[in-house]
């Protein structure tokens, strides 16, 4: 506001400021139906608080899927939900996982979400406009993520192959939350945690 030079701002969100919602969120929704964790929570604050400002401000909003390693290399710049699941599955410590196989799970690269983040920051910037920058109609089922995963863990990590680790079970909330009692019950502290 104390900026008299001030052309545009692009805020960094994330497509979860929807919460617990299910079905579509388009980009001009700013409801959620509670949150999954604090930082959902916060970024849907934020992004009321922007929405305020857009009334006097040339501000955008641009909302990120989550974001996993580069698509060519592999890279991973950043370890965040998705990569810490999987590192669970790989050590044996995920035996069951509470879904759907049918259900989509949206990732995009970090060399399409830079990318396209710098593009509608510069090139294509709308004041108070918001988009949402995720893989949508191309995204993978669970189940294709769990084969895919599989697969590369199998052809890349011997030492994993060797081990013989099974396949999460996908289960339905009610058998996960049994199954999440009866391991704090057992005194299981590794696979407690």
């Amino acid at each position: 506001r104390q900026c008299d030079g001030l052309e545009r701002v692009t805020c960094a969100s994330t497509v979860y400021v929807a919460g617990r919602r299910s079905g579509v969120v388009r980009e001009t929704d700013t409801t959620a139906d509670g949150h999954v964790n604090a930082y959902e929570q916060s970024k849907h604050d934020m992004e009321a608080e922007v929405r305020k400002a857009m009334a006097e401000l040339p501000v955008s909003i641009c909302r990120l899927s989550t974001i996993i390693g580069h698509s060519e290399t592999g890279r991973v710049y950043g370890f965040n939900a998705i990569h810490q699941a999987l590192r669970l599955f790989y050590r044996g410590l995920a035996p069951m996982i509470p879904g759907r196989l049918d259900t989509t799970v949206d990732l995009i690269p970090i060399d399409f979400a830079a990318p396209a983040l710098h593009h509608l920051a510069t090139r294509a910037f709308e004041p108070h406009k918001t988009w949402h920058l995720c893989a949508g109609e191309q995204s993978c089922t669970l189940d294709e993520l769990l084969d895919v995963t599989v697969e590369v863990f199998q052809r890349c990590r011997p030492a994993w192959r060797k081990r013989r680790i099974e396949r999460p079970a996908v289960v339905d909330r009610e058998t996960y939350a049994l199954f999440v009692r009866s391991v704090e019950e057992s005194g299981n502290v590794v696979l407690a945690e």
